[in-house]
């Protein structure tokens, strides 16, 4: 029996591929076209009042500066443009990698509507944030600050004085996170809907009070969510304002186990998937591997070994305490055999609680509701 396609099916195959590939490459010339365009018109003009002040050195001073101003402003523009561009086709082509790791949402909010007060203030515009500080998010920090940034700074931009704007973060299911910003601004018009995101229309639109846009912003942002694995949407109407919301992966709560023992680990899992349905348990050898993990996420709870290859207990609690900012870690210290000795090296570094072998699973389990309460 013959089970190889027909000729026409290949055919056709072909032909979606190749009409496929001639629109990709028509957008592409577009996007260029569109491109050299920005790029060189501000250009002339920078280069016009550049000769101006070479060739007039006479001019009255405020000439001057009202020429400085503007070639500031438009090599800013055009260096941010550029900046854009370059991590977009970076995230396009793999040779940006995403490096994600538990980044509490509250923060990386305040974080971004820190650095754009000064736009705020000079338009009276109130930001208001709701987002639960226990919320946790699993991304690439720096990418996602820039993509909310965008976000944050499009909505400043686009409202008239006196305006508020809302910014939000909740969960939108068990694996996801969601963040909202609102704005009470100009609106986006129906035409300008269907360019949003797409590369090859790129534009750009003056704010309120004649900011200037790269028309690549938000491109880059549904590049920087979806490479997270997250979605990308807006409600807009003319005169009434915008409203964006994209998701983004949680970082589940972890209790993180450090140990070599085989039972201990079937034990601890078996304690944790039968009482605490809403952590995860992530297991580690050894305390350099461990110390690794705590650098990049941030476990609810460690439960370890007291004697671990590599680096042993104390040594990693030691390094745990060096790093912390502020609120401790809870710690839980599985052992032997207990010793006043012992239980002073760990009162040291504020952990109270020890689990002597074998392991007692109602005291183990009391001890974990205890901390994660």
């Amino acid at each position: 029996m013959n089970n190889k396609p027909s000729n026409k099916k290949v055919k056709t195959k072909i032909e979606k591929e190749l009409d496929a590939l001639k629109k990709a490459n028509e957008a592409k010339d577009k996007f260029i076209s569109i491109l050299s365009h920005d790029l060189r018109a501000p250009f002339t003009s920078i280069l016009g009042f550049s000769e101006i002040l070479i060739n007039e050195p006479l001019l009255p001073n405020t000439e001057k500066l009202e020429y400085l101003n503007y070639i500031h402003e438009a090599s800013e523009n055009q260096l941010q443009l550029i900046n854009y561009l370059l991590d977009w086709s970076r995230l396009q082509t793999g040779r940006v990698k995403i490096a994600p790791k538990k980044i509490n949402a509250q923060v990386l909010i305040y974080n971004c509507v820190s650095s754009l007060t000064g736009n705020a203030i000079r338009k009276n515009i109130d930001i208001n944030v709701e987002a639960d500080e226990e919320l946790y998010i699993q991304a690439d920090e720096r990418l996602l600050m820039q993509a909310l940034t965008n976000l944050i700074s499009n909505a400043i931009k686009f409202s008239t004085t006196d305006k508020e704007i809302k910014i939000a973060a909740k969960h939108f299911n068990l694996e996801l996170a969601e963040f909202v910003i609102i704005d009470e601004g100009v609106g986006i018009s129906d035409v300008n809907k269907e360019k949003l995101f797409k590369i090859e229309k790129m534009f750009t639109t003056e704010g309120t009070k004649g900011e200037k846009g790269t028309g690549l912003g938000l491109s880059l942002v549904k590049e920087i969510i979806e490479k997270h694995g997250g979605s990308l949407w807006f409600y807009s109407e003319l005169d009434k304002g915008s409203e964006f919301h994209f998701t983004i992966p949680n970082s589940r709560a972890t209790i993180l186990l450090v140990t070599n023992k085989i039972d201990e680990k079937k034990q601890i899992e078996s304690i944790i998937k039968q009482n605490f349905t809403n952590y995860q348990l992530k297991t580690l050898d050894d305390g350099y591997s461990a110390y690794s993990s705590l650098l990049q996420n941030s476990p609810s709870l460690v439960i370890s070994q007291h004697e671990l290859p590599l680096m042993d207990s104390v040594q990693l609690v030691k390094l745990i305490r060096k790093e912390e900012r502020g609120k401790r870690l809870p710690i839980i210290i599985i052992i032997e055999k207990l010793n006043e000795e012992i239980k002073t090296m760990y009162k040291d570094l504020y952990v109270k609680t020890f689990i002597e072998k074998p392991i007692d699973e109602d005291l183990i389990t009391g001890e974990i509701k205890t901390y994660l309460q």
